[in-house]
């Protein structure tokens, strides 16, 4: 009995231990940088920056700065996009707008890509949507680069919470 106490209390002070230690991202950079970061470790191709364009997403209303960073040429569909928004409630929230978003775009433009760059569909019908903290990203990427990227957004963004 006493070594089932034992591993009992070793075990909730261990989950104490990780909750202190729970990520977090940091909130006091701009999407900007982000995509600058991405960019200078190499992410996507030659892209050109339509930073708060926001015609570019026709009617889907966004009220975040973010930076977007595309293909400079038609001869690929890379993309990649970064929001800052005030707190992670309206980041989870932009998320599903933008999931909504590029599934709408796949099913669109579809049948156009196919015809034009078929080799490239599978980056738009793959895209993913991503938050870290106040942050949202998306990617249509390789799956490779995609997850680099993802992975750069964490690393620049993560900060180890300490009690």
């Amino acid at each position: 009995m006493k070594k089932a106490l034992a591993l009992l209390c070793l075990v909730a002070a261990s989950l104490l231990v990780f909750a202190a230690c729970k990520e977090s991202y940091r909130n006091d950079l701009t999407p900007y940088e982000l995509a600058d970061h991405l960019e200078t470790e190499g992410v996507g191709g030659l892209l050109r920056q339509m930073d708060d364009q926001v015609g570019f997403y026709g009617e889907l209303q966004i009220d975040s700065p973010f930076a977007l960073r595309l293909a400079e040429d038609g001869s690929n569909l890379d993309e990649f996009a970064v929001f800052s928004c005030e707190n992670e409630t309206q980041a989870k929230a932009l998320a599903k707008r933008l999931n909504d978003y590029l599934k709408e775009r796949y099913e669109k433009d579809r049948d156009w890509y196919l015809s034009y760059i078929p080799e490239e569909l599978p980056k738009l019908q793959r895209a993913e949507v991503k938050t870290f903290g106040n942050y949202v990203a998306y990617a249509i990427l390789s799956q490779n680069e995609r997850n680099r990227a993802f992975d750069l957004l964490h690393q620049k963004l993560l900060q180890i919470k300490t009690a």
